[in-house]
């Protein structure tokens, strides 16, 4: 016995079933092609050949129900198209319901094309929402009445008003029934004019507003500054400092002196003559 699809979800999901061991080989072979799969949590392996030993029962147990015409189209999942209940009433379609695999997204394309936009899923759980959603999520809603992680009463009261959102007609004095008094709401239109209280934004504190003038007085004014002339004196009295650090201590400077040696020797030194300043008056005439 080997594994066999049972379901077709979507275009790219389907559903395989089987005993334990051929799975594992199964599951070894989708590894090894980095082909994504998930093991199910179920209780049966349905749609499978393992159910072969209950179907007769089954069937047995079918025999009893039978189907009246409904108001709303069905899809069958079994066959993929639309039924009545004369099929519902074969005896062995349950059966083969059981044990064959279940045309899930083929269904649901015949009701997309037949117009439907609202799908409800009524089960535990939302995995049918989820495989819906990869095939048509413009103009459609999903809607999953119970999720396995949310309380059961959330869950309705979020489907309901999912449906209300989609257009649908809801029985709201059943739905909210209730001995509370009824009154009636306002006949006339409502006005449209806003009676809510703007906030204004925040004032900036009076730190914060001499910061900011003071920032824009700094770059308005660094603007203005003329680098190159400022460069060039700092090159002229850089220029200017070292001539007269270097007549105090002499080549002393090239191996590093400390301030104290050079403020000693400064007071035994003469000021520059008129020869020793020409240089670097020179250069900041030129500059």
């Amino acid at each position: 016995m080997w594994v066999r699809s049972r379901r077709h979800k979507c275009a790219q999901h389907s559903v395989f079933s089987g005993p334990e061991d051929n799975l594992e080989t199964f599951c070894t072979a989708l590894t090894r092609r980095d082909i994504r799969y998930h093991r199910l949590s179920i209780t049966g392996a349905a749609h499978s050949a393992l159910l072969e030993p209950i179907l007769d029962a089954f069937q047995q147990a079918c025999c009893g129900l039978h189907a009246k015409s409904g108001r709303v189209q069905l899809i069958s999942t079994l066959t993929a198209s639309g039924i009545d209940e004369s099929t519902l009433n074969t005896a062995d379609y349950w059966r083969r319901h059981m044990r064959q695999p279940v045309r899930f997204i083929q269904s649901i394309h015949l009701a997309y094309q037949q117009g439907t936009q609202i799908f409800l899923e009524v089960g535990p759980d939302a995995q049918l929402v989820a495989s819906g959603q990869r095939e048509y999520r413009e103009n459609t809603y999903w809607i999953a009445s119970a999720r396995q992680q949310q309380d059961a009463a959330v869950s309705l009261n979020l489907a309901l008003t999912q449906l209300y959102a989609a257009g649908v007609s809801l029985p709201w004095p059943t739905l909210l029934g209730g001995d509370g008094q009824r009154i009636s709401a306002p006949r006339y239109p409502f006005d449209g004019a806003r009676y809510w209280r703007e906030s204004k934004p925040p004032q900036p504190a009076p730190i914060d507003i001499a910061l900011s003038v003071g920032m824009s007085v700094a770059c308005n004014n660094a603007k203005k500054l003329d680098l190159p002339r400022l460069q060039a004196l700092k090159q002229c009295s850089t220029q200017f400092v070292d001539q007269l650090v270097r007549r105090c201590v002499g080549d002393a400077i090239d191996r590093g002196v400390d301030a104290l040696t050079i403020m000693r020797q400064w007071t035994s030194v003469a000021p520059l003559s008129a020869t020793a300043k020409a240089p670097v008056e020179q250069l900041c005439l030129r500059r």
